[in-house]
């Protein structure tokens, strides 16, 4: 049906705009005057303003907070005996984001049609990811789909909560890297500068940080536009190369080396793991399949490679433990809880409690690195004042010394 803008007063004249479907002007003018509103105009929306509309929701985004909502109020709606279509239709039309609503309504109606829930969520990976797919899949089969939501509803919002511990653990870093350039910038292409003709006239010899300070100003005042497009280039080629298998694996095993964050990317990696095959198995999955679809889950290529490895082995009828301590990654800990786990047969009781640990490491490993980053940044930061300070002073002492010999 057409869509239809229309403006219109209400008893106490009160101007409200709004656009309904309607299958034609007047049946739609009808249906307003019938509500008690009086029709100013309604005019039928054109092919431009729907594509103009269409675009401005491709630009909206779908938070991590929003599914994670939407989860654990379906998951609540279950347990209370609603029927799944009448959950889908509430939530369609109680949830803000408008995009969000419409996939929800697209779900319901593939569901109405037959669907099943994970398969109808699949069709929209960009939300709903390979694992919460899985998982709801295996809930349905289960009968446990409730219990399973609430489990992703859990799983979510932990992320969310390191995530959040992340963005505010570099804000501190990120605030000072950035003030360090705009110093750094501002003195080399402004300060600096004032001080050469100074030192010309002079006619000394200048010391060596003077003289490399001043090649760089005249560099950067120069070159600039060379040094954007190199610095764009090189990130592009970063960004090109970290596309490839290779690339990325050689990026990702760098970043495990490096202190501090290194240890933060494997915790994460550690609790994310952990949490994920705990959940699958205590929703009756097989440890083959939690492998594969935890092995989509880490972002890591190193550990991704090692899961993958981890499958094949435990198809062959391998336990995990062994292979996990032949890769020489993870921590003599946890691949003893792992073990313990296989003898018991309680896996996912102890896979539980590493990720329980490890979510608890991430927090210390952000505190460390943090602690670690903050000082490092002030301190290259005042080396930086440091050096331009004594290679513009220096000169200038010099000069004043002579000035006082000839007077």
């Amino acid at each position: 049906m057409p869509v239809f803008n229309y403006k219109v007063r209400d008893k106490y004249g009160i101007l409200i705009k709004g656009k309904l479907e309607e299958r034609t002007k007047e049946a739609l003018a009808e249906y307003l005057q019938n509500s008690g509103y009086t029709v100013l105009s309604i005019s039928e929306q054109t092919e431009f303003q729907k594509s103009i509309e269409n675009f401005l929701k491709s630009l909206k985004t779908i938070s991590k907070e929003e599914i994670v909502v939407f989860t654990r109020q379906l998951s609540g709606m279950l347990a209370a005996g609603l029927p799944l279509l009448t959950c889908l239709s509430s939530l369609a039309k109680q949830t803000p984001n408008k995009k969000f609503s419409e996939i929800i309504e697209d779900i319901r109606k593939d569901v109405e049609a037959g669907i099943p829930l994970s398969e109808a969520m699949a069709k929209h990976p960009k939300i709903f990811s390979n694992v919460y797919v899985n998982m709801v899949n295996v809930g349905e089969v289960s009968g446990r789909l409730e219990e399973v939501l609430q489990r992703l509803a859990e799983l979510g919002f932990q992320q969310m909560e390191i995530k959040s511990k992340i963005i505010n653990a570099i804000t501190y870093p990120a605030v000072l890297f950035t003030l360090m350039t705009i110093i750094m910038i501002v003195m080399l292409t402004y300060v600096v500068p004032k001080f050469v003709p100074i030192f010309e006239q002079a006619g000394e010899n200048l010391p060596f940080f003077t003289k490399a300070l001043i090649n760089t100003s005249n560099f950067i005042k120069n070159y600039w536009l060379f040094i954007i497009i190199a610095i764009a280039v090189s990130l592009f080629g970063i960004k090109k190369y970290y596309d490839t298998p290779k690339g990325k694996f050689n990026i990702d095993k760098f970043l495990l080396r490096v202190p501090a964050l290194g240890s933060l990317i494997l915790n994460y990696n550690i609790a994310t793991m952990s949490k994920t095959l705990a959940n699958l198995l205590k929703s009756g999955v097989s440890l083959v399949r939690c492998l594969s679809v935890t092995e989509n889950t880490i972002r890591n290529e190193v550990i991704k490679i090692i899961i993958s490895e981890l499958r094949q082995n435990v198809i062959k009828g391998k336990g995990i433990a062994d292979q996990l301590k032949m890769s020489g990654i993870f921590p003599p800990m946890a691949i003893q809880m792992i073990a313990a786990g296989e003898q018991t047969g309680k896996l996912d009781e102890m896979l539980a409690e590493i990720a329980n640990f490890y979510t608890t490491e991430v927090d210390y490993s952000i505190k460390k690195f943090t602690s670690l980053l903050g000082p490092l940044m002030l301190l290259i930061m005042a080396l930086f004042v440091g050096v331009m300070a004594f290679a513009i002073l220096v000169p200038i002492f010099k000069m004043a010394k002579l000035f006082r010999q000839k007077f």
